[in-house]
C-alpha cells in the first residue's frame, strides 16, 4: 500500500433528533466509489477510493482500512485522517463505544496481533503520539507533565526524509526483545 493517499467517505445515519423534526438525507451513497449531494442546484456526484453508506458497521469500515496497519509494521509511515464537519461523525467511526469500538482500537489490536505472529525479528519498539489539528494548530492529545504550557507543535523532515511533529509527547506502548536462533545484529 506504499506511496498513495487514499480518502474514504462514511455517511453517518439520521440522527433520531433529526428523523424527529423530519428531516430528510441528503446524501446517497450510489454504489462503492461515488455518493450524490442534493444541492440547490441539483445533484452532485463525488467519487473516493471507497464509500461507506449509513448502514455500513464498524467492523467493515475497519476490514476496508486495516491492511494500512500491515503498512505499519512493515515499516511505513501510516496516517488516518478523520475530517468532517462538528457532528458528522468522526468520533464514533474513529472511537466508537465500548460495545462497537471504531478504527483506533481495531488498530491498536490488530498490530499487537500482527506483531505477536511475527517469526522473523530482533525487537520491536512501538510508540505512539495523538494529536489534533484544530482551525491550522496542532494540538498535543497526551499532556507533558510538567508542563504549565503546550510546547509549539511542528511538522519537520529529517534528513532522511521521515516526518516527524517536533515537540509531541510520544508514548513509548511496547519494547521486545526476542531471542532468535542466529543472534541479532
Amino acid at each position: 500500500m506504499k506511496g498513495k493517499v487514499r480518502v474514504f467517505c462514511r455517511i453517518r445515519p439520521m440522527l433520531p433528533s433529526e428523523l424527529n423534526r423530519g428531516c430528510q438525507p441528503i446524501i446517497t451513497p450510489i454504489d462503492d466509489f461515488n455518493i450524490s449531494l442534493e444541492t440547490r442546484n441539483g445533484p452532485k456526484t463525488f467519487s473516493y477510493d471507497s464509500c461507506f453508506g449509513p448502514n455500513t458497521t464498524q467492523e467493515q469500515v475497519f476490514e476496508d482500512t486495516k491492511r494500512l496497519i500491515q503498512s505499519a509494521v512493515d515499516g511505513y509511515n501510516v496516517c488516518i485522517f478523520a475530517y468532517g464537519q462538528t457532528g458528522s461523525g468522526k468520533t464514533y467511526t474513529m472511537h466508537g463505544t465500548p460495545e462497537n469500538p471504531g478504527i483506533t482500537p481495531r488498530a491498536a489490536d490488530e498490530l499487537f496481533n500482527l506483531l505477536s505472529n511475527m517469526q522473523n525479528f530482533c525487537d520491536i519498539n512501538v510508540s505512539l503520539h495523538m494529536v489534533e489539528l484544530y482551525l491550522d494548530t496542532l494540538i498535543d492529545l497526551l499532556p507533558q507533565k510538567g508542563l504549565k504550557k503546550p510546547l509549539h507543535l511542528e511538522i519537520k523532515e529529517d534528513i532522511k526524509g521521515m516526518v516527524y511533529i517536533q515537540n509531541v509527547c510520544v508514548i513509548n506502548v511496547l519494547f521486545f526483545v526476542k531471542s532468535l536462533e542466529s543472534s541479532c545484529s
